[in-house]
């Protein structure tokens, strides 16, 4: 387990983003799925921060990640929101297993429909 803190001494989402990273390097993943996924992390973050909501991973709760998941999907396209869906769940996994936290806030989460294009004949 490691104790990343910020300067705060709050275990957030940016000071432990260095150990999320270490750890999917040594899992052998793709440069860039480490990138999704990072970046997924560091939006929901940053999303957080600018709405004076909590950042410190055991208060950020599934209704913070729910109203970034709905930003996102105003935002951009139900693809992408998926895709930042599936990075956040990764990100919340392994805070547990490293014992940042205790549960994920997106326990029992579906990710956002995505709708297939309609093609025209």
């Amino acid at each position: 387990m490691s104790k990343a803190l910020d300067s705060e001494g709050l275990d957030t989402i940016e000071a432990v983003l260095p150990d999320f990273s270490l750890s999917l390097r040594a899992r052998n993943r793709s440069p860039r799925t480490i990138q999704s996924y990072s970046e997924g992390a560091r939006l929901l973050d940053a999303y957080l921060g600018e709405r004076g909501m909590p950042r410190e991973l055991r208060s950020i709760g599934r209704e913070h990640v729910e109203a970034f998941i709905d930003d996102q999907l105003t935002r951009h396209s139900h693809a992408s929101a998926a895709v930042r869906f599936r990075s956040l769940q990764r990100f919340f996994r392994w805070a547990k297993e490293d014992g940042q936290i205790t549960a994920s806030p997106m326990a029992n989460m579906s990710p956002p429909t995505v709708q297939a294009p309609r093609f025209r004949s």
